[in-house]
């Protein structure tokens, strides 16, 4: 995760935008949804930053409670809520990695 964080940054920003469509990607297979588009989540997150970041990180950690759910693994209490509050405050690469973690303990499984 750390990896992944310090990439964003030092690429300016583009990993991050992998890292988002990567995220999407996984849960468009792991929850066989063929509405979710992960290229046009990394479009309006270019374009509408603050609001559709603090959008897709609320949504998304809907979607990977149920991921996890599936894997029968426990919950994590507040990650949702605690992405999103990240979010707002401009935090989105952490968001991306806090979601990466929990998706890595279903993969582990």
């Amino acid at each position: 995760m750390v990896t992944g964080v310090l990439l964003a940054f030092v690429t300016l920003g583009v990993y991050g935008l992998y890292w988002l469509y990567s995220i999407g990607q996984d849960l468009r297979l792991s929850l066989e949804r063929d509405d979710l588009v992960p290229g046009l989540d990394v479009l309006l997150f270019v374009l509408c930053f603050p609001l559709y970041a603090i959008y897709w990180a609320w949504r998304t950690g809907g979607m990977v409670a149920e991921v996890r759910r599936r894997a029968g693994l426990e919950q994590r209490p507040g990650l949702t809520v605690l992405a999103t509050m990240l979010s707002c405050f401009g935090l989105s690469v952490v968001t991306l990695a806090l979601y990466q973690d929990a998706l890595n303990e279903v993969a582990a499984r």
